[in-house]
């Protein structure tokens, strides 16, 4: 059996191994990296390094929190967005996923609104 869980309410059970998975994502990061950061879009090599090792090195590990935030940067790409907003963007960028969540919701254009109410409607619908 296994038995996934968050850091906080840490949960144990006696005589299982555990297994902290943040710790063996880095290649894995950073293959999702190469692939999708700025994917389609004519950048300059020497850039997107810059901003695959800051990725990197501000994810800790969480596979999730670098979607989010690769996302993020292509999309103010397609806006015309300069690196250097880009760039502190991305260092503004608050490490707990479930901030990166509330600040998603922050951000969203207020012409999506009635798009995101009606999501929000199917999934209680759904529940």
């Amino acid at each position: 059996m296994c038995l996934s869980s968050k850091y906080y309410p840490n949960i144990e059970v006696p005589l299982c191994p555990e297994i902290a998975v943040e710790s063996g994502t880095r290649n894995d990061i950073r293959d999702y990296i190469n692939v999708r950061l700025f994917r389609d879009r004519r950048v300059e090599s020497t850039l997107k390094v810059s901003f695959a090792e800051d990725i990197i090195a501000m994810s800790s590990g969480s596979f999730l929190w670098t979607v989010l935030v690769v996302a993020h940067l292509n999309q103010d790409l397609d806006k015309g967005r300069q690196e250097k907003i880009m760039r502190d963007r991305l260092l503004q960028s608050p490490a707990e996923i479930k901030i990166k969540y509330a600040q998603l919701f922050e951000d969203v254009d207020v012409r999506d609104t009635e798009e995101i109410l009606r999501f929000w409607m199917c999934i209680i619908f759904v529940a």
